[in-house]
């Protein structure tokens, strides 16, 4: 199944709401994944399963939005940051 029909697939079963809250509860995981990289950097497989969940819920997130700004106003944030930031390392 396509990804885009898979995620309509999961708000049909468990709602919109229940999937922004499922975005937050992986976040939070992959906060706590990012503490416990932290401790033993050789174990990454577990990090990495945790952004693999983040992604797929932000994908889902903008999908179930249907806003057609949204895609490009993310993009338009992380062109922003991604300068800031290196503005920051250029000043350093």
């Amino acid at each position: 199944m396509e990804k885009e029909a898979l995620y309509r697939e999961a708000a049909k079963k468990w709602g919109d709401k229940s999937q922004i809250y499922m975005l937050a509860e992986e976040c939070c995981e992959l906060a706590h994944a990012a503490h416990h990289l932290l401790r033993d950097a050789k174990n990454t497989a577990h990090f990495a399963e945790e952004i693999a969940d983040v992604e797929i819920m932000i994908e889902q997130a903008v999908s179930l939005l249907k806003d057609p700004y949204l895609r490009p106003t993310i993009e338009r944030f992380k062109k922003v940051k991604l300068e800031r930031l290196e503005e920051t390392l250029l000043k350093a």
